[in-house]
C-alpha cells in the first residue's frame, strides 16, 4: 500500500462495528432486563458504589471498580446500572476477531467470561479514553483497530495470570471450541479425546486441570446452557426443544435436564419468569 493509500485508510470511517455508551445511560442494564446479542459486549467499570453483580448466562459475577467483563456474542446477560459508572463498548463479531489475538477467541462461556482486574494497568485506562476520544470525533476505523489491539496486548497477560501453562491453555481452548461446534451431536468423549491426539484418560486429566471439570461435564454444561437459553427465549415447544438439541425422546430430555439442574423444564421456566420479575 502506498503511503497516500495508507493515510486514506487511517482517516477512513465506519459507523457500524462499534458504539460506545456510558454505563449509566445504558437502558438495556436495568436489572429486570435479562437480554442477549449477536454482537459482543466490553464492559469497564470505573465506579462502583456498592456490591452488586453481573449475571452472565445464569452465572452472577461481582463487579467492582477497573474491572473489565467480556460478553460473547449470545451470551444472555443482566445488570442493574445503578451506581455504576463506566462504559459499554458493543463490537461487530468481525471487528472482536481482528483486534483480539487467537487465543482469546474461544467462543465458550469458560473462555470469554473473563474477569479482567486492570487496577494496576494505567495503560489500559489511557487507551479507553483515547477509544472513547476517537469515538465521539471522527469515528475512524484504522485508530480505533489499533488502539483496541494495543488494550489487548496489555489485557493478554491479565487474562493469563494464575493460568496454566500456556500449550496446556492452548489444548483446552481448542476443546472448548470443538464443544462448541459439536456438542449437539457428538457427546462422548472419544471424539474431542482424538481431535486433541490424547488419549480419553489424558484429555480428561487436562481438562480437569485447566477447567476443574471432565469433558462430560463439559459437554453437559454447554447443553444445559443451550437449553436454558431456548427456555429464556420462550420461541418453541419443550418437545421442539428436545428435537433440535437431538434427544432421542422428549422424556429423556427432560430427564436429563432435572437430573442436572433439579429441576424440570417446565419447573425452570417458571423460576426464570419469577426472576426476570424480581
Amino acid at each position: 500500500m502506498s503511503m497516500s493509500g495508507f493515510i486514506k485508510s487511517l482517516y477512513q470511517t465506519q459507523s457500524d462495528f462499534i458504539t460506545v455508551t456510558k454505563i449509566e445511560e445504558c437502558a438495556e442494564y436495568n436489572k429486570k432486563n435479562i437480554h442477549q446479542h449477536d454482537y459482543y459486549e466490553i464492559i469497564w467499570f470505573t465506579e462502583v458504589e456498592f456490591e452488586d453483580t453481573i449475571q452472565i448466562d445464569f452465572v452472577d459475577f461481582p463487579v467492582s471498580e477497573n474491572n473489565f467483563y467480556v460478553v460473547a456474542a449470545g451470551h444472555l446477560h443482566r445488570m442493574d446500572r445503578t451506581g455504576k459508572k463506566g462504559w459499554v463498548f458493543t463490537l461487530s463479531k468481525e471487528f472482536y476477531h481482528n483486534i483480539t489475538p487467537l487465543d482469546m477467541q474461544a467462543r465458550s462461556i469458560y473462555a470469554i467470561n473473563s474477569i479482567v482486574n486492570q487496577k494496576k494497568c494505567e495503560m489500559c485506562r489511557t487507551l479507553i479514553r483515547w477509544i472513547v476520544h476517537e469515538y465521539n470525533l471522527e469515528r475512524r476505523y484504522a485508530l480505533i483497530e489499533s488502539y483496541f489491539k494495543t488494550l489487548f496486548i496489555h489485557l493478554t497477560p491479565i487474562f493469563e495470570k494464575n493460568s496454566s501453562h500456556n500449550h496446556e491453555k492452548q489444548s483446552v481452548a481448542r476443546l472448548l471450541d470443538d464443544i462448541e461446534d459439536h456438542y449437539i451431536e457428538q457427546r462422548e468423549v472419544p471424539f474431542y479425546a482424538q481431535r486433541l491426539r490424547l488419549s480419553e484418560r489424558s484429555a480428561n486429566e487436562l481438562a480437569k486441570k485447566v477447567t476443574g471439570k471432565t469433558i462430560k461435564q463439559l459437554i453437559q454444561e454447554r447443553l444445559i446452557l443451550e437449553i436454558k437459553r431456548e427456555i429464556a427465549a420462550d420461541k418453541i415447544t419443550f418437545k421442539e426443544m428436545a428435537f433440535k438439541l437431538q434427544f432421542n425422546e422428549a422424556s429423556y430430555f427432560s430427564r436429563f435436564f432435572k437430573k442436572q439442574t433439579g429441576m424440570s423444564p417446565e419447573e425452570y421456566r417458571t423460576h426464570f419468569i419469577n426472576m426476570s420479575r424480581a
